[in-house]
């Protein structure tokens, strides 16, 4: 089967180095049930209404896209191969024969063309790891059929759900991937960490997400547990909305904000670790990370030389949104939110502090209206041009504009029409390095995203570069 689209439409395969599969090895019945706790549980099913990243939780367990995302990155899943014509405006990808959704139905070019025009129509996502979701299946029982009983053809079916507090799945014994040896995973919502890390303790919970501090070194320390990561699951930075922090649209003024934060503190004290510095917000596994660039130095002696050489006071009132939970993109954001007030105190700010909770976050976030300054999470960082358009162009969906560089436009336009990867990733490092000159936000840290697991975990390999593509299907458990 051959499913074509045109140029720009898939510009997240074009990072893609292709990995094909090994054939894979025969497993018994899957059995057992595993307990997954943290203080994330995303309930919504239907992949082509995507609400946010984390959505991919539950997609993840139930569907596969034209490309999986795996511990080695991007590799193909229902697509097996893909040809680029030498105009660059089509890919011709060939589809990975004998597969059924979970209903029985066999997979299709029309599910992978439906797939997309309601992307396009709805929602906005990953290009190459869009699930894809079953034609016929999806007209029949519309949408909201669709979110109460999803069918993918993933390595998981949904099997009960209790809105709020825990979603169940069972193992899809006819997966064409690796069929997975934990019959049910049960993922459970518990936002307390001491809760968390007691729930692993007892054999409540088999694995826990969401640990950092003391808690994560105990983790560490203790000889029953273990430690599985997603690398460079997430980014951060500090961006400006100069209608309400007008002084910011000084370039001294931001260089100010960013020699003021302990970044080196604050991600050995407050973050165990997990998190380090970032130089950009490429991060080293972000196609078109430039390996060049040098991290900011904590110099507040400096920030505030700047403060006053560009005119500003001490006592100066800024307000900086605290988030009150966290993002899997950074661990312990309540803490480091305030250890960062805390920094823009100390060089004369009087930071007023607005505090949300991620709905709120999210709803000031896609309303346009950030405080003065604000801090960004971005998750899944694979793939450079996707951060460039949705945080620095003038159409940016989470910094809504605050940044005006045509420069970063005309960057972003070229990289999208370029099916040449080496000239792509070279006009995506050569605007790192712009940005990093011209300073229009503050990069923060690269984070992993930990997991701590119990004694019956043998083996596990989440993905990279995310905390939401769990993998559960190359779990082993200890006999």
């Amino acid at each position: 089967m051959i499913s074509h689209f045109k140029r720009g439409l898939m510009a997240g395969c074009m990072s893609l180095a292709l990995a094909v599969p090994l054939a894979l090895p025969a497993t018994a019945a899957p059995q057992g049930e595993v307990v997954v706790a943290g203080a994330l549980l995303r309930q919504q099913f239907d992949p082509t209404i995507m609400v946010a990243v984390t959505d991919h939780t539950a997609f993840n367990m139930l569907y596969d896209g034209l490309l999986n995302l795996t511990d080695k990155g991007k590799v193909p899943a229902l697509a097996e191969s893909w040809t680029i014509s030498a105009d660059g405006l089509q890919m011709d990808f060939a589809l990975r024969k004998n597969v059924k959704f979970h209903n029985g139905d066999p997979f299709t070019a029309e599910d992978v063309k439906y797939s997309y025009d309601l992307l396009l129509k709805f929602s906005s996502s990953r290009y190459g790891i869009q699930p894809i979701v079953p034609k016929n299946y999806y007209e029949s029982v519309g949408s909201r059929g669709f979110q109460e009983k999803p069918i993918g053809t993933g390595p998981y079916k949904l099997v009960e759900t209790k809105a709020g507090e825990w979603s169940r799945f069972e193992a899809n014994a006819e997966y064409w991937g690796k069929v997975s040896n934990v019959k049910f995973v049960t993922q459970k919502l518990i936002k307390e960490p001491f809760t968390l890390y007691a729930m692993l303790e007892k054999g409540e919970a088999d694995v826990v997400f969401g640990l950092t501090g003391a808690l994560l070194d105990r983790v560490k320390t203790n000889k029953e547990l273990k430690i599985f990561e997603s690398k460079y699951s997430g980014t951060s930075g500090i961006y400006f909305n100069t209608t309400k922090f007008p002084e910011a649209k000084d370039k001294r003024v931001r260089m100010a904000v960013a020699y003021a934060i302990n970044r080196e503190a604050i991600a050995k004290n407050v973050l165990s670790g997990v998190c380090q510095p970032a130089t950009s917000i490429f991060t080293p596994g972000t196609f078109g990370h430039n390996p060049d660039l040098k991290p900011i130095p904590y110099d507040p002696a400096k920030a505030k030389a700047l403060l006053a050489e560009a005119g500003i006071k001490p006592g100066t009132e800024i307000t900086w949104a605290l988030h009150t939970e966290s993002f899997g993109s950074l661990p312990s954001a309540p803490q480091v939110t305030e250890a960062i007030a805390g920094n823009l105190a100390a060089v004369g700010f009087k930071v007023n502090r607005e505090q949300h909770d991620t709905a709120s976050f999210l709803a000031m976030m896609r309303g346009k209206k950030q405080t003065g300054l604000w801090y960004g999470p971005s998750s899944m960082p694979d793939d450079g041009g996707e951060t460039l358009e949705g945080w620095y162009s003038s159409t940016a969906v989470w910094s809504s504009g605050h940044i005006n560089e045509p420069e970063y436009d005309t960057v972003f336009k070229a990289q999208l029409g370029t099916t040449d990867l080496k000239k792509r990733e070279k006009m995506l490092q050569d605007w790192a390095k712009l940005e990093d000159e011209k300073r229009t936000a503050v990069p923060l840290f690269w984070c992993n995203t930990t997991y701590a697991a119990g004694p019956r975990v043998k083996s596990w390999a989440p993905a990279v570069i995310s905390a939401y593509h769990y993998n559960f299907n190359t779990m082993e458990l200890a006999k």
